[in-house]
């Protein structure tokens, strides 16, 4: 009795902590995604204050502990963060697409 009740709650502990982790990770995806699609027509027109200021606004998030942008105009690696750890690591590449074509 007290095994399966063991086994139950091993096996609990370890589906929800599977589901945290995707849920986690979904939402990287998604602050991600949404930072990147800010960050595309300020680093196209070469507007380093405003990217700095995205940047800056993405790391309020607990969950981003830092991040690096290479500004296309000077080819100079900017990077900010607050923690060297990094638990999970995501790299893009952005694309500016003017609505002219």
């Amino acid at each position: 009795m007290v095994l399966t009740v063991a086994l139950a709650m091993t096996a609990n502990i370890v589906v929800g902590h599977n589901m945290a982790r995707m849920e986690q990770s979904r939402r990287l995806q998604f602050l991600g995604a949404s930072y990147a699609e800010a960050l595309i027509k300020p680093l196209w027109d070469c507007d380093d204050t405003a990217a700095q200021a995205i940047m800056n606004s993405m790391l309020q998030s607990r969950a981003i502990s830092g991040g690096r942008l290479q500004n296309a105009c000077t080819n100079q690696w900017g990077r900010n963060s607050t923690s060297l750890k990094k638990a999970w690591t995501s790299k893009q590449i952005l694309v500016y697409r003017s609505v002219l074509g």
